[in-house]
């Protein structure tokens, strides 16, 4: 077999990458590995994995366990005690006596030595004459080691070395596929590269490595990798430049080339696309906000027509807010909320839980602003629980139910709660679900019996507001923005 090294000057790597010189295999014979499933995604394939998953797909199951983090902290410091045990640990003493920071660094540390190819015994080997401290840290090491062989347990570096010493000593028991191709890497670590040597002898092996065209940092990282690849049989099969048509704007492209320049060329053009520096979030968020504004005015543009993309809804909500407040900028979100997940609606059915379980869950009631027990309608909380009746037809119970929730109508509670500015949000909450539910049993005639949790109330306001694809508020200007900003133009423009 051979493997062939393809030098990317630009990120994206399209699933239909040339292949020369290899040979023709069935889709179900090749896997992709990508580095991790943050580029993945949600395209999930039988055949795309992680290298990670890859390596321990090889080899065959023999009740291997991979441990989670906190299982892994446990095993560090069992070594940790069992080296004690043999000798006492005085070097590291001072380290290891910080709560928690001494596990945590002899679990790193552990760690990088793996993934370096640095075996227990040759560590053992290498330091037997050094500083105190040097020889603990491999006594530890050891010990590590034998525990994951007693529990039959991984960490996420132990299948690789497994799989290595598989190919040496039973190579028929591995599972591996006629084509692997690894996309999208910036480097590899040097776990990857020796298994990357064994198995380039059984697997046709494309290997596509990111050197991006101004970033001579990361090319110094990864030219000597490229180096030790070649050694170990690969060969360069070509450099390709951004060819791949994915980026639709020239000005994009020319910022994704030139961002890490230290004198980066100026953009000749103007294509509609505009970045915003600021030295701080306040500063990032009034230039926005007054960008917008001015397109708003200057332009006679349409409030519709412009929507802020974010990604950071928590970080930016409040001061985005604020500034769209006191430039006169309406908001409005595009979030949906299930009815159900309402607290007045959780409180109703509380209210029913209560009545049902004898009044033992009445405590849970004691806090919750949406009970009816103001003078002025007379009403008490036990005698509005009292009046819910034990069994009704369907038609029954939906105009019993239109009239019981009437009280659940503050509207003083509103009214204060409006008067005060930095709580009209919440006003507009409680409105906008009791509202939805008096409409939803109200219509109860034509939707049947449709369940509570199937209808949905909208946020108030004006402009909309969208983050990616995801929700931004809890059913008020309380929502969100983000580190970057988009301001889209008209509609159907690729913004």
């Amino acid at each position: 077999m051979a493997g062939w090294l393809y030098l990317h000057f630009d990120p994206e790597i399209g699933n239909g990458a040339d292949l020369p010189g290899g040979t023709e295999w069935a889709i179900s014979d090749t896997v992709y590995i990508d580095p991790g499933l943050s580029r993945m995604g949600l395209n999930m394939q039988e055949n795309r994995m992680t290298f990670d998953r890859f390596v321990r797909a090889c080899l065959p199951d023999r009740g291997q366990r991979l441990m989670s983090p906190s299982e892994q902290q446990w095993v560090v410091l069992e070594a940790v005690q069992r080296a004690n045990m043999d000798h006492p640990l005085t070097a590291l003493a001072t380290v290891l006596s910080e709560p928690g920071g001494g596990v945590s660094m002899i679990e790193q540390v552990i760690g990088e030595l793996k993934r370096s190819g640095v075996s227990p015994v040759r560590l053992k080997r290498l330091w037997e004459k050094h500083e105190p401290k040097y020889r603990e840290l491999a006594a530890i090491y050891e010990k590590y080691q034998e525990l994951l062989w007693e529990g039959n347990l991984w960490d996420h570096e132990e299948p690789y070395m497994e799989l290595m010493r598989s190919f040496q000593r039973e190579p028929e028991s591995v599972s591996l596929p006629g084509r692997l191709v690894l996309r999208h890497f910036y480097e590899l670590n040097r776990l990857q590269e020796l298994l990357l040597g064994q198995l380039v002898t059984q697997v046709e092996i494309h290997v596509h490595l990111i050197v991006p065209k101004g970033r001579e940092r990361l090319g110094r990282l990864v030219k000597p990798l490229i180096e030790r690849l070649t050694c170990r049989g690969f060969r360069i099969a070509g450099e390709i430049g951004s060819g791949s048509g994915r980026v639709r704007r020239d000005s994009l492209r020319h910022l994704a080339e030139h961002v890490f320049d230290d004198d980066p060329p100026v953009f000749p053009h103007s294509d509609g696309l505009e970045v915003i520096a600021a030295p701080g979030m306040e500063a990032e968020v009034e230039m926005v906000v007054a960008r917008l504004k001015q397109w708003l005015l200057s332009e006679k543009n349409h409030l519709d027509d412009a929507v802020i993309l974010t990604s950071d809804r928590e970080a930016y909500a409040p001061l985005l807010h604020q500034k769209l407040d006191e430039a006169g900028i309406p908001v409005r979100t595009e979030e949906r909320h299930f009815l159900s997940s309402h607290p007045l609606l959780q409180m109703i059915h509380a209210v029913f839980s209560a009545r049902d379980d004898g009044g033992k869950k009445v405590e849970e009631l004691l806090y919750s602003p949406f009970l009816p027990v103001s003078e002025e309608n007379g009403l008490k909380c036990d005698a509005w629980m009292e009046a819910i009746p034990k069994s009704q037809t369907w038609a029954e119970w939906g105009k019993w139910f239109l009239e019981w929730i009437r009280p659940l109508k503050r509207v003083d509670r509103w009214r204060e709660l409006i008067a005060e500015k930095e709580l009209s949000w919440l006003a507009a909450y409680e409105m906008k679900g009791w509202h939805a539910l008096y409409r939803m049993t109200g219509d109860r005639g034509s939707n049947g019996k449709a369940g509570l949790e199937r209808r949905r109330f909208k946020s108030p306001g004006g402009m909309p507001l969208s983050v990616s694809g995801d929700p931004i508020v809890e059913g008020s200007g309380k929502g969100s923005t983000a580190a970057g900003f988009i301001l889209a133009g008209r509609r159907g423009t690729d913004s």
